[in-house]
């Protein structure tokens, strides 16, 4: 479908429309947004794609009248990691097929008027590989934690090196975890999309308290952070 401007000569005009699912995760964002809304620590998120999820993160924040939060963004903006055995799936992953660049994202942000509209929120934007970035992560403490790494190398890296900064109540959200989507090469839903994202998932938090929450709008779960 072209995209045609807005004939509405106000500061809401836009090039297209805002697709539905995009309207559900900011409500679920939103939703988990408020679960924090006495927790003190920073918002971050690995895995930032386009910078949409992100640039609803860097709205929360920006709004919140409650805390002066951090927001930081983690991806690697090159070619990786390697698909491993438990992601293999017939949504068949490639290494690099997802690979933005930061510039991208900063474009999304500016285009988004999160810049203008919040002038003093502190974002931050790190690049490189999680393992690598990652355990350089100050000693700070994070109240929001949303990855989006599609495969296991990504999510384990995230949970080993970030979990433990997250505070008690704080939240972490899952991008994929148990998807299942319906279509004959799913399996009529029988087949998982993410395997390797579940593993990594499921095998850091064998042996913890955490509850996984399903978010039937959005078919996403996450967890609030509990005493082990």
């Amino acid at each position: 479908m072209e995209n045609v401007p807005s004939r509405v000569p106000t500061q809401w005009a836009t090039t297209q429309a805002v697709p539905v699912g995009w309207m559900k995760q900011f409500r679920y964002l939103a939703r988990l947004y408020e679960l924090i809304r006495d927790i003190p620590g920073d918002i971050v998120e690995c895995g930032l794609g386009e910078g949409n999820t992100f640039s609803m993160l860097a709205y929360l924040a920006g709004s919140d009248r409650n805390h002066k939060r951090r927001l930081w963004g983690f991806d690697s903006f090159e070619v990786g990691p390697e698909p491993t055995k438990w992601d293999v799936a017939p949504r068949n992953p490639k290494k690099g097929e997802w690979a933005v660049t930061e510039e991208m994202v900063r474009t999304r942000i500016e285009e988004s008027g999160i810049s203008k509209k919040f002038p003093n929120l502190d974002l931050r934007i790190v690049k490189g590989f999680f393992d690598r970035t990652l355990p350089d992560f100050p000693n700070r403490p994070i109240a929001f934690l949303h990855i989006d790494a599609d495969l296991y190398p990504g999510y384990r890296d995230v949970l080993n090196f970030l979990f433990p900064k997250v505070v008690l109540g704080g939240v972490v959200a899952f991008d994929e975890y148990r998807e299942f989507p319906n279509g004959p090469e799913y399996g009529e839903g029988t087949i998982e999309k993410w395997p390797g994202a579940s593993k990594a998932i499921d095998d850091y938090f064998a042996n913890r308290s955490e509850v996984i929450q399903f978010h039937p709008e959005t078919g996403k779960y996450y967890l609030m952070k509990k005493r082990k």
